[in-house]
């Protein structure tokens, strides 16, 4: 939200959907921003657009994802659930939609036409997606999103069209997203040997643990592909921010 507000966005703008402990919630907002947000849960989505006057729709998804369920909540979001719901307002023109999530690519292949025009973008295909601490970044951020943020703050014309569009946020959060993977991956086989070697030494079940825990963490991002993908390109060439 600090990104957003920072760009000029009113508050006013933004909604807050989020399942979970509301106070816990609240704190980490507290941390980030200045502006008290009402956080509204995933069952009011359709409502909350319903009663939207503006021309656009702009969505982030970040949370877990499921292969077979979708994006994760107390009632599993469907792909054809969230259209369907970001449809349900007659002033809305267009709907640009972000996907942070494990698996995003379930969302893929669907048909967005018609009206609105809808674009949908997905940090990965049928893999988990990515995340991890970055430096000055106090939490486990989702590479993808942590990325089209920073294009958000700081736009870069990517294909150089003089404009500043959704396409060109989608191929710099993509390319930014594998290439800090493929350094990373540069690591991977030699912090592996690191930590099996360490495993020989270990005197307890809670050192073995924890090392398993590394092990894997690693192992997960080095034979992880993240292949960024886009739904409908034409008008994410033409739609500016």
């Amino acid at each position: 939200m600090r990104c957003l507000e920072n760009k000029g966005i009113s508050p006013d703008n933004i909604r807050l959907i989020i399942d979970g402990d509301k106070n816990t919630i609240y704190g980490h907002l507290k941390q980030l921003v200045k502006t008290s947000y009402i956080i509204s849960t995933s069952d009011n989505l359709q409502d909350i657009v319903k009663k939207s006057i503006h021309k656009n729709i702009v969505v982030f998804v970040t949370g877990h994802g499921y292969f077979e369920d979708g994006i994760d909540a107390p009632k599993p979001i469907k792909p054809y659930n969230l259209l369907t719901s970001l449809r349900s307002s007659k002033h809305t023109e267009n709907i640009v939609i972000y996907l942070g999530q494990c698996y995003a690519g379930i969302f893929n292949y669907i048909n967005v036409a018609g009206y609105p025009k809808t674009i949908i973008i997905g940090s990965t295909n049928l893999y988990p997606s990515i995340s991890c601490t970055l430096e000055g970044i106090p939490w486990c951020a989702n590479l993808f999103l942590f990325n089209l943020f920073r294009w958000i703050e700081n736009p870069v014309d990517i294909d150089g069209d003089d404009k500043f569009t959704v396409m060109d946020s989608f191929k710099y959060a993509g390319a930014e997203t594998n290439r800090y993977c493929q350094r990373y991956k540069g690591c991977c086989l030699e912090r592996t040997i690191e930590l099996l070697e360490e495993k020989k030494q270990v005197n307890s079940s809670l050192e073995l643990k924890a090392l398993e825990t590394e092990l894997y963490s690693i192992q997960n991002i080095h034979y992880n592909t993240q292949e960024p993908w886009i739904l409908n390109e034409f008008p994410a060439q033409s739609i500016e921010f």
